[in-house]
């Protein structure tokens, strides 16, 4: 795509070119260009020189400083709006993660609108926050994310390790050796195997032989399970009941990816589970870092807000740091998008997004849910463009089985994956 200047209405989206006279804007529109690069182009080298300010306009950019810590940022979140990279020199190697379209601007224009009255510190609320959840406490969480300063969960080693097998070369011998270095997750796998959903005439005593009767890409979603049952604990009061409200939900919402995709017979059952369980995972260091840091405002509302808004470019960043599959980064990305429209072939982004809708929609008192948030769906489906994509919209009684079906499969893994 060839350059094209940028809209006057755009440059106000981001900080702190806002600051800037009306005039200055103006010959700043006029004169500024938007660029595209392909995925997998470096637009930055860390300790570059370069006197310019990167902005991302469309897309997801993966950061990574001098120590190796990286993160990803999502052009849909908070922290995108804010100036990419312009210390000189920068502090960051930036790679696209997908194909984007990004600006420069030169560090002088900055450094101007920093001088002005407002433009260090933005007081202003965010487009669309309600009066409870002011600018400044999204920018907070995504400068400490940026800094990696932001508390996250951490997969403990066997898990990588396992996760890394399993995931890259599915070998049976080589997986088992792994989980066996934690007894905990061993017991854990060789339950699953015994277990009603799984259970055959011998009941098995080894995670070899667990692993043989489960298969590779089930055992995969089970560690998982393993793993991000803990994560979602936490000894607080104040953060306990929200976290064990977004499990629960993360939990409805694998079951109902998991109907789908039997259903539809196009995805990995095992996969769209996984991704089902962990595609709110950034939720959980917001409501962890609010109730730690700012109890006084840990409400309902307050959290709903920040979940929605931090959610996508927290998960990105957890899962970057955990070797996910980019399938998980599409996901994170995309879910929280009820009108999430692409091309090409359908994706788990489609299936999430569906599944999500069942789950909000079988809940009594959604409005009271972390995850609901002011974006609800659309009540008539036909209005999200996943359901359309895969083709079931018009079919009433395929929404009525999966929702049924949903019920059966969370009943059926609640030991497993509440307990």
């Amino acid at each position: 795509m060839s350059p094209r200047t940028i809209p006057l209405e755009s440059l106000l989206q981001y900080r702190p070119l806002d600051q800037l006279e009306q005039f200055e804007l103006d010959v700043l529109a006029a004169s500024t260009l938007i660029k595209s690069a392909r995925k997998g182009t470096r637009l930055l080298e860390v300790g570059s020189g370069v006197k310019k300010t990167l902005y991302l306009i469309n897309g997801h950019l993966k950061l990574t400083a001098q120590d190796g810590k990286s993160f990803i940022i999502d052009s849909n979140s908070a922290r995108a709006k804010e100036p990419i990279s312009h210390l000189v020199p920068h502090k960051y190697t930036v790679n696209c993660m997908s194909d984007v379209e990004y600006m420069w601007i030169e560090n002088r224009i900055v450094r101007n609108a920093l001088d002005k009255p407002h433009g260090a510190i933005v007081t202003h609320l965010a487009e669309g926050f309600s009066d409870t959840v002011r600018d400044p406490l999204v920018i907070e969480i995504s400068e400490l994310l940026a800094e990696d300063r932001l508390k996250l969960p951490v997969l403990p080693d066997v898990a990588m390790q396992a996760n890394k097998v399993l995931q890259e070369d599915g070998d049976l011998t080589k997986a088992a050796r792994v989980i066996m270095q934690d007894p905990v997750l061993s017991a854990h796998i060789i339950r699953v195997a015994n277990s009603a959903i799984y259970r055959a005439s011998k009941l098995v005593s080894n995670v070899a032989e667990a692993i043989q009767r489960i298969g590779v890409a089930h055992v995969r979603t089970h560690v998982h399970a393993y793993v991000l049952r803990n994560v979602f604990k936490d000894n607080s009061p104040l953060s306990k009941k929200f976290l064990q409200q977004l499990w629960s939900y993360s939990v409805e919402v694998a079951a109902n990816s998991y109907v789908l995709a039997n259903k539809l017979g196009k995805f990995s059952k095992s996969e769209a589970m996984s991704l089902g369980l962990e595609h709110a995972i950034g939720a959980v260091p917001v409501v962890n870092y609010i109730c730690q840091e700012h109890p006084e405002v840990a409400k309902l509302a307050v959290l709903q807000e920040l979940v929605h808004k931090l959610t996508p470019e927290i998960s990105m960043a957890l899962m970057a740091k955990w070797n996910f599959h980019e399938d998980y980064f599409d996901v994170a990305a995309n879910v929280f998008n009820w009108e999430y429209s692409h091309e090409g072939d359908d994706d788990y982004s489609d299936l999430l997004i569906i599944a999500r809708f069942f789950t909000l929609i079988g809940k009594r008192n959604v409005k009271d849910s972390l995850v609901s948030v002011h974006h609800m769906p659309p009540q008539e489906m036909g209005k999200i463009p996943a359901f359309h994509r895969l083709g079931i919209d018009q079919d009433p009684e395929m929404c009525s089985s999966v929702l049924a079906a949903g019920k059966r499969i969370i009943d059926e893994f609640s030991a497993l994956l509440v307990a």
